[in-house]
C-alpha cells in the first residue's frame, strides 16, 4: 500500500511540472519554390561585354566648296582627308558626293601646287533655288526597248543636249553605238553581264532642244555640277512617264579639240559620274566617233552601275586608300583572295621599297592616314618612277605583279588601282583600266547590282 501511494504522488508531481513548462512552438519551414527565370538570370555571373560603338554618319567637307580647280582644296570624310594635287597633265580634284562619299576627278590644265593656273577663278554667286516649274523645253520620248513595267526593270534613258533638228540624226546614231543592243560591236550590251541581262532593262531616248547652260569647249569643273540634274530626271518623267534609274546626256558642240562632256547620272539622289567623251565633232569621221563612244561607254557605265573606282594609276599619288570601292582592295586582296601574300615574289619587294620611299617625307606626320598630305609631288613621283624602273630593268611589268594566294578563279591581286600604287585590283586589265571586259569579280558585282536595281535579288 505504501508503494502504491509513492507511485501516485510521483505521477502527480510529474504532471504538475509538465503543465507548468513553457509552450514550445515548432517552426514550419515551407517548401522552397523554384526560382523564376529572371531570378536565375540575376544569379548568373555578370559577363563583361565590349561597349557598343554607335555608327556615325559619314560627313564630307570640302574646303574649296566643290570642284573649284583654281584653288587647292582639302576634302575630308570623317577625319580622313585628301588634298587636290597636281598630276602629269592636270589636277586631281577631290569633292564630296551628295550621299556623303568622297570622290575625285582628273582635270587637264597647267597645275601648280594642287590648283589650275590657266583657268579663271569662278565668281562666287548666291545659291539659286530650283525653279518651281520645268524650263520650257520641247522634247519627244521614243521607246527603244520595253521589257515590262518600270517597277521591276532598270530604266535607262538617253537625252540629247545641244543637238538641232539638222544634227539630231547624229544623236540617234550615237545612242545606237553606245547601246549596241544586238552586241555586234563593242558597246554596252556586248559586255557581260549586261548582254545576259537585257530582259531587265527598258531603254528610251529623248530628243530635245535642250542646250546645257554649263556646256563649253574648255575643260574645267564638271558640266554636271552646274547642270540642274533634277530637271533632267523630271524631264524624263514628264516625257516618258517613268522614274529613270540612269540618264545619259549626250552633248553636241563643235569644239576645236573634239572634246565633249557626257554625264551618266544615277536616279534618286541624282549622283553623277562625268566623263570626257567624244560624241560628234567636225573633221572626225563616224568610225572614229563610234570607236571612242563604244570604248568609253562601258567604262563610265561601270562607274555608275557598279560604283567602281578607276583601276589605273598615277605615280605621283602616294597613299590614296580606296578600299571602300568594290573593285580595289588592301594588300593581299581579302575581298576576292585569301588575304595571304606571296612574299617571295621580287615585285613584292619592289612594293615594300616603294612603300618605304613614299613614307620618307612623312615621318613627322602625327595623324594616321595623313601620309599623302606631306612631301611634294616630285618626291612621291620619284618613288613611283623608281619602282617602275626596278621592274622594267628586270624585264617585268610592274602592273602585272600578282601577289594573291587562293584567289577566286579568274582573279589575282594585281599591283596598282584607284589611281595609286597603294591599292590592288582583281584583274590585270579590265574595262576599268582600258581592257575589253570587266573581269569575273567585277562582273559578279555588276550582276548583284543589276539584280538589286531590277528587284530580282
Amino acid at each position: 500500500m505504501r508503494g502504491v501511494l509513492l507511485l501516485f504522488f510521483a505521477i502527480v508531481i510529474l504532471l504538475t511540472v509538465v503543465g507548468c513548462a513553457p509552450e514550445i512552438e515548432l517552426e514550419v519551414i515551407p517548401e522552397e519554390e523554384p526560382l523564376k527565370d529572371e531570378e536565375v538570370m540575376k544569379e548568373e555571373p555578370e559577363v563583361s561585354l565590349p561597349p557598343v560603338v554607335p555608327l556615325t554618319e559619314q560627313v564630307c567637307t570640302d574646303s574649296d566648296g566643290g570642284k573649284d580647280t583654281s584653288v587647292k582644296g582639302r576634302t575630308c570624310i570623317n577625319g580622313k582627308c585628301e588634298e587636290d594635287i597636281c598630276s602629269a597633265d592636270g589636277v586631281i580634284e577631290n569633292y564630296c558626293l551628295s550621299a556623303g562619299d568622297l570622290s575625285e576627278e582628273f582635270i587637264a590644265c597647267t597645275c601648280e601646287d594642287g590648283a589650275c593656273v590657266d583657268l579663271p577663278k569662278p565668281t562666287p554667286t548666291a545659291p539659286i533655288a530650283p525653279p518651281a516649274e520645268l524650263p520650257q523645253i520641247q522634247f519627244m520620248c521614243t521607246p527603244i526597248v520595253v521589257n515590262g513595267p518600270s517597277q521591276n526593270k532598270i530604266d535607262l534613258v538617253f537625252i540629247s543636249d545641244g543637238f538641232t533638228p539638222q544634227t539630231m540624226p547624229l544623236f540617234d546614231s550615237s545612242v545606237d553605238w553606245a547601246l549596241d543592243w544586238d552586241g555586234t560591236s563593242n558597246g554596252q550590251f556586248s559586255k557581260s553581264p549586261f548582254k545576259q541581262n537585257k530582259d531587265k532593262f527598258n531603254v528610251f531616248k529623248i530628243s530635245s532642244d535642250m542646250v546645257s547652260t554649263c556646256g563649253g569647249c574648255t575643260r574645267g569643273p564638271s558640266t554636271v555640277n552646274c547642270e540642274p540634274k533634277k530637271h533632267v530626271f523630271d524631264i524624263s518623267k514628264q516625257a516618258c512617264g517613268i522614274e529613270a534609274d540612269f540618264i545619259i546626256q549626250l552633248y553636241y558642240q563643235t569644239c576645236p579639240d573634239g572634246n565633249r562632256r557626257t554625264a551618266i547620272a544615277r536616279g534618286g539622289e541624282y549622283r553623277t559620274v562625268p566623263t570626257d567623251l567624244l560624241i560628234w565633232s567636225e573633221g572626225l569621221d563616224t568610225s572614229t566617233t563610234k570607236y571612242i563612244l563604244q570604248t568609253q561607254m562601258p567604262h563610265e557605265f561601270g562607274h555608275a552601275v557598279g560604283q567602281f573606282t578607276e583601276e589605273y594609276i598615277f605615280v605621283d599619288r602616294p597613299y590614296v586608300e580606296q578600299w571602300n570601292f568594290p573593285n580595289v582592295d588592301n594588300t593581299g586582296c581579302f575581298k576576292w583572295c585569301s588575304g595571304q601574300i606571296n612574299t617571295a615574289l621580287p615585285c613584292y619587294q619592289t612594293y615594300l621599297t616603294w612603300l618605304e620611299c613614299v613614307h620618307q617625307p612623312c615621318l613627322n606626320v602625327d595623324k594616321e592616314y595623313e601620309e599623302y598630305a606631306c612631301g611634294t609631288n616630285a618626291q612621291i613621283k620619284a618613288c613611283g618612277e623608281a619602282a617602275f624602273e626596278t621592274e622594267k630593268a628586270a624585264n617585268r611589268d610592274l602592273e602585272a605583279c600578282n601577289i594573291g594566294i587562293d584567289c577566286m578563279d579568274g582573279t589575282g591581286c594585281f599591283w596598282g588601282g584607284g589611281r595609286s600604287l597603294r591599292n590592288w585590283r582583281p584583274t590585270y586589265n579590265s574595262i576599268m583600266r582600258g581592257g575589253s571586259d570587266y573581269g569575273v569579280w567585277n562582273e559578279q558585282i555588276l550582276q548583284n547590282r543589276i539584280n538589286d536595281l531590277a528587284g530580282t535579288s
